[in-house]
């Protein structure tokens, strides 16, 4: 093997280890979602819910 070839092999582990972080990364957040789903839609839809309880519906 060459310099260069040992190069391209060491630049292919590196990505494929930030490929594995960024994957972890995003379970993270899809996790974080799940568990505070009810949270995010009331930040994200006040008015949704201000209706909601006009309505005497459940909130979410």
């Amino acid at each position: 093997m060459t310099a260069e070839n040992n190069h391209d092999i060491d630049e292919w582990m590196e990505l494929m280890f930030e490929a594995k972080q960024a994957g972890i990364a995003i379970e993270k957040v899809k996790t974080f979602i799940n568990q505070h789903n009810n949270i995010l839609k009331a930040a994200l839809y006040p008015s949704k819910i201000r209706n909601n309880v006009r309505k005497n519906e459940p909130l979410i």
